[in-house]
């Protein structure tokens, strides 16, 4: 087991950014570099990597408000207990009321209500306007670039780049709603950040292959086959008089390991992975002492850095790293401060610049 501290993450982050070669808001692929190197210093060239469980098999939280959004024919003609209409209905209505409970990647606001049209371009899902969320906000460009080019609605932006053959079944419910947000992961989410910043590349700046047998070709086909309630089963719970339902990820995953692995293992949920990052200290609502990240946040981000870009708006840029320097928050699903994470980006962007002579933008 390897367990980097925040020291060693910070100290990672630039090496992360060359090697991926794109912005990065968070210290996953810091974490994955520092891995790989383990595992390269203990002797091991080759590798197995669990990449596309959870993008084929719908371990992730967000998947199941798209679930949610109708009923699960296939599996009806299996036998399996399933919600009804009216409770899929309410559940969903409970279910986006509580709000998101991880998130450890978004840039700026989402809501389960806005983006309609970008939504009703892939049949009303919710998935990739989360990940548009990732996306930088339009205050961190210059207003020239903003006269320019305009502001973008990449909920949009993300639906408009699949195939118009498969946005058609999912508006026309071809596909149920949880295989179209499958399908939206595996062409956006997975290929340009799972298998990228968190797979091959930060593996191979250690010299290690990564092989992940969760997208072997003949499994993936044959999870696309499965009717969704495979994936995320359902579970009706009767107490008291009262029925309620619970939802278990990637659960034919788990039936096939069930005889392998212990009961605590195989009833594990599903969590986000955080990085170490430490607490911030406090006091009277003000930073008590400067953390290793807002140190190094402090020393990276100058005025002088982020008018060499040409685009970024560094009366905003200035602002959010002071109001962040002052003020941090802990967000209490252990991810970085949303804050921390934009300034994240506009480092990427620095080092970037630096380490591939890139010229200073200009309209």
């Amino acid at each position: 087991m390897v367990t980097p501290t925040e020291s060693q993450l910070i100290d990672y982050f630039e090496r992360s950014v060359h090697v991926a070669e794109m912005p990065i808001s968070t210290f996953h692929c810091a974490g994955k570099i520092i891995l790989s190197e383990h595992v390269h210093k203990k002797g091991f060239k080759v590798v197995l990597t669990g990449e596309g469980a959870d993008e084929v098999f719908a371990g992730y939280a967000y998947f199941l408000v798209d679930y949610l959004r109708s009923i699960d024919n296939a599996s009806r003609l299996l036998g399996i207990p399933l919600p009804t209409e009216e409770e899929l209905t309410l559940l969903l209505k409970e279910r986006e009321a509580r709000g998101f409970p991880q998130d450890h990647i978004s840039l700026g606001k989402f809501s389960f209500d806005d983006a309609v049209f970008g939504r009703d371009l892939l049949g009303g899902i919710w998935f990739h306007r989360f990940w548009a969320a990732q996306c930088v906000t339009v205050d961190i460009f210059t207003a020239d670039v903003l006269m320019r080019h305009g502001p973008q609605d990449h909920t949009i932006i993300i639906a408009e780049g699949f195939l118009a053959d498969s946005r058609l079944k999912m508006v026309n419910r071809v596909w149920h709603p949880l295989d179209s947000a499958l399908y939206t992961d595996c062409h956006s989410h997975l290929p340009n950040w799972g298998l990228n910043i968190l797979g091959d590349r930060a593996e191979m700046a250690n010299s290690i292959e990564g092989r992940p047998p969760f997208l072997d070709h003949c499994l993936s086909e044959y999870a696309q086959q499965l009717p969704p309630s495979m994936k995320l089963f359902p579970r009706c719970i009767v107490q008291d008089g009262r029925t309620s339902w619970e939802f278990t990820e990637k659960f034919v995953v788990r039936e096939a390991v069930k005889p392998f692995v212990t009961e605590e293992v195989f009833n594990r949920r599903k969590v986000q992975y955080n990085s170490p990052i430490a607490h911030h200290v406090t006091e009277n609502g003000s930073t008590k002492y400067f953390s290793s990240l807002q140190k190094y946040l402090k020393g990276r981000v100058s005025q002088e850095a982020v008018e060499k870009l040409g685009w970024a708006n560094w009366i905003y840029i200035g602002e959010l790293l002071s109001d962040y320097l002052q003020s941090p928050a802990t967000p209490a699903d252990g991810g970085l401060d949303k804050r921390a994470r934009l300034l994240l980006i506009v480092v990427s962007f620095i080092i970037l610049q630096e380490q591939f002579n890139i010229p200073t933008f200009t309209l």
